[in-house]
Protein backbone atom coordinates (compact mmCIF):
# COMPACT_ATOMS: atom_id res chain seq x y z
CA UNK A 1 0.00 0.00 0.00
CA UNK A 2 2.99 2.72 0.74
CA UNK A 3 5.02 1.86 -2.10
CA UNK A 4 1.54 2.00 -4.22
CA UNK A 5 0.85 5.45 -2.64
CA UNK A 6 4.49 6.55 -3.49
CA UNK A 7 4.40 5.34 -7.42
CA UNK A 8 0.96 7.53 -7.00
CA UNK A 9 2.96 10.53 -5.29
CA UNK A 10 5.48 10.46 -8.03
CA UNK A 11 3.53 10.50 -11.01
CA UNK A 12 0.80 12.80 -9.95
CA UNK A 13 3.62 15.07 -9.27
CA UNK A 14 5.00 14.40 -13.05
CA UNK A 15 1.50 14.72 -14.31
CA UNK A 16 0.72 18.25 -12.40
CA UNK A 17 4.07 19.56 -14.18
CA UNK A 18 2.16 19.23 -17.54
CA UNK A 19 0.56 16.97 -19.38
CA UNK A 20 3.75 15.35 -21.80
CA UNK A 21 5.11 11.69 -20.90
CA UNK A 22 8.42 13.03 -20.29
CA UNK A 23 6.75 14.53 -17.03
CA UNK A 24 5.49 11.10 -15.67
CA UNK A 25 8.27 9.50 -16.63
CA UNK A 26 10.10 12.23 -14.36
CA UNK A 27 8.06 11.08 -12.04
CA UNK A 28 8.69 7.58 -12.32
CA UNK A 29 12.37 7.94 -12.05
CA UNK A 30 11.95 9.50 -8.73
CA UNK A 31 9.43 6.99 -7.73
CA UNK A 32 11.85 4.34 -8.69
CA UNK A 33 14.78 6.01 -7.17
CA UNK A 34 12.69 6.55 -3.57
CA UNK A 35 11.25 3.22 -3.47
CA UNK A 36 14.67 1.26 -2.59
CA UNK A 37 15.26 3.98 0.25
CA UNK A 38 11.75 3.28 1.91
CA UNK A 39 12.21 -0.38 1.60
CA UNK A 40 15.27 -0.11 3.30
CA UNK A 41 14.01 2.19 6.03
CA UNK A 42 16.78 4.84 5.17
CA UNK A 43 14.23 7.76 4.12
CA UNK A 44 14.23 9.94 7.33
CA UNK A 45 17.49 8.93 9.01
CA UNK A 46 19.03 12.38 8.80
CA UNK A 47 15.78 14.41 8.80
CA UNK A 48 16.51 17.58 10.70
CA UNK A 49 20.50 16.84 10.92
CA UNK A 50 22.26 19.32 9.27
CA UNK A 51 26.29 19.56 9.51
CA UNK A 52 27.22 17.83 13.03
CA UNK A 53 30.59 19.45 12.54
CA UNK A 54 32.60 16.45 10.91
CA UNK A 55 34.15 15.88 7.66
CA UNK A 56 32.29 14.00 5.21
CA UNK A 57 33.95 10.18 4.42
CA UNK A 58 34.77 9.30 1.29
CA UNK A 59 31.74 7.10 0.90
CA UNK A 60 29.74 9.85 2.10
CA UNK A 61 31.13 11.96 -0.85
CA UNK A 62 30.35 9.46 -3.36
CA UNK A 63 26.47 9.11 -2.04
CA UNK A 64 26.04 13.32 -2.66
CA UNK A 65 27.38 12.86 -6.03
CA UNK A 66 25.98 9.88 -7.45
CA UNK A 67 22.86 10.90 -6.17
CA UNK A 68 23.24 14.44 -7.40
CA UNK A 69 24.29 13.07 -11.20
CA UNK A 70 20.90 10.53 -11.17
CA UNK A 71 18.23 13.31 -10.38
CA UNK A 72 20.09 15.98 -12.70
CA UNK A 73 19.91 13.31 -15.26
CA UNK A 74 15.98 13.04 -14.23
CA UNK A 75 15.75 16.65 -15.31
CA UNK A 76 16.72 15.82 -18.55
CA UNK A 77 13.37 14.05 -19.34
CA UNK A 78 11.24 16.88 -17.27
CA UNK A 79 12.82 19.80 -19.65
CA UNK A 80 12.96 17.43 -22.95
CA UNK A 81 9.89 17.83 -25.46
CA UNK A 82 9.62 14.64 -26.20
CA UNK A 83 11.23 11.06 -24.80
CA UNK A 84 12.84 10.58 -27.46
CA UNK A 85 14.54 13.91 -27.72
CA UNK A 86 15.92 12.97 -23.55
CA UNK A 87 16.86 9.66 -24.59
CA UNK A 88 18.92 11.88 -27.44
CA UNK A 89 20.40 13.93 -25.20
CA UNK A 90 21.54 11.12 -22.69
CA UNK A 91 23.16 9.18 -25.15
CA UNK A 92 24.99 12.57 -26.17
CA UNK A 93 26.46 12.97 -22.94
CA UNK A 94 27.12 9.48 -23.03
CA UNK A 95 29.35 10.07 -26.07
CA UNK A 96 30.93 13.27 -24.92
CA UNK A 97 30.43 13.83 -21.02
CA UNK A 98 32.58 16.96 -21.13
CA UNK A 99 30.94 20.32 -22.14
CA UNK A 100 31.76 20.22 -26.13
CA UNK A 101 34.60 22.40 -27.49
CA UNK A 102 32.01 25.16 -28.95
CA UNK A 103 30.94 26.56 -26.16
CA UNK A 104 34.15 28.29 -25.54
CA UNK A 105 34.40 30.87 -22.87
CA UNK A 106 31.07 29.28 -21.30
CA UNK A 107 32.74 26.27 -20.92
CA UNK A 108 35.07 27.44 -18.64
CA UNK A 109 32.97 30.10 -17.26
CA UNK A 110 30.67 27.31 -15.77
CA UNK A 111 34.00 25.58 -14.73
CA UNK A 112 35.14 28.64 -12.55
CA UNK A 113 31.68 29.22 -10.75
CA UNK A 114 31.36 25.82 -10.32
CA UNK A 115 34.59 25.88 -8.17
CA UNK A 116 33.65 28.95 -6.27
CA UNK A 117 30.13 27.64 -5.29
CA UNK A 118 31.68 24.75 -3.91
CA UNK A 119 34.32 26.14 -2.20
CA UNK A 120 31.24 28.70 -0.67
CA UNK A 121 29.22 25.28 0.21
CA UNK A 122 32.37 23.58 1.61
CA UNK A 123 33.06 26.78 3.87
CA UNK A 124 29.43 27.29 4.99
CA UNK A 125 28.66 23.41 5.72
CA UNK A 126 28.71 23.99 9.58
CA UNK A 127 26.30 26.43 9.53
CA UNK A 128 22.07 26.49 8.99
CA UNK A 129 22.57 29.95 7.17
CA UNK A 130 26.40 30.73 7.54
CA UNK A 131 25.50 33.88 5.05
CA UNK A 132 24.42 35.53 8.40
CA UNK A 133 28.19 35.28 9.12
CA UNK A 134 29.07 37.89 6.72
CA UNK A 135 27.17 40.49 8.46
CA UNK A 136 29.21 43.61 8.96
CA UNK A 137 32.04 41.99 6.33
CA UNK A 138 33.56 44.41 4.11
CA UNK A 139 33.05 41.98 1.26
CA UNK A 140 29.79 41.08 1.92
CA UNK A 141 27.76 43.40 -0.56
CA UNK A 142 30.56 43.48 -3.38
CA UNK A 143 30.31 39.89 -3.50
CA UNK A 144 26.08 39.99 -3.70
CA UNK A 145 26.78 42.94 -6.90
CA UNK A 146 29.19 40.52 -8.24
CA UNK A 147 27.08 37.79 -8.48
CA UNK A 148 24.23 40.12 -9.63
CA UNK A 149 26.16 41.27 -12.50
CA UNK A 150 27.56 37.85 -13.34
CA UNK A 151 23.86 36.50 -13.49
CA UNK A 152 22.28 39.64 -15.58
CA UNK A 153 25.69 38.92 -18.08
CA UNK A 154 24.90 35.12 -18.67
CA UNK A 155 21.44 36.18 -19.33
CA UNK A 156 21.74 39.07 -21.69
CA UNK A 157 24.15 36.55 -23.67
CA UNK A 158 22.02 33.69 -23.52
CA UNK A 159 19.40 33.25 -26.15
CA UNK A 160 15.66 34.00 -24.90
CA UNK A 161 13.54 31.26 -23.50
CA UNK A 162 10.01 30.93 -22.50
CA UNK A 163 9.25 30.18 -19.32
CA UNK A 164 8.39 26.81 -19.04
CA UNK A 165 5.16 26.71 -17.47
CA UNK A 166 3.90 29.53 -20.09
CA UNK A 167 4.50 26.65 -22.61
CA UNK A 168 1.21 24.98 -21.48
Amino acid sequence: MAIRNIILVFLISGFWHGANWTFLVWGGIHAALFIPVFILGKSRVHLGEYASGNYLSFKEILQIVVTFVIVSMTWIFFRANSIHQAWGYLAGLIENPFLPSNYGWIAYDLRVLLLIFLLLEWVGRFHFNWLEKLEGKWYRYPAYFSTMIVIIWWGMASEKQEFIYFQF
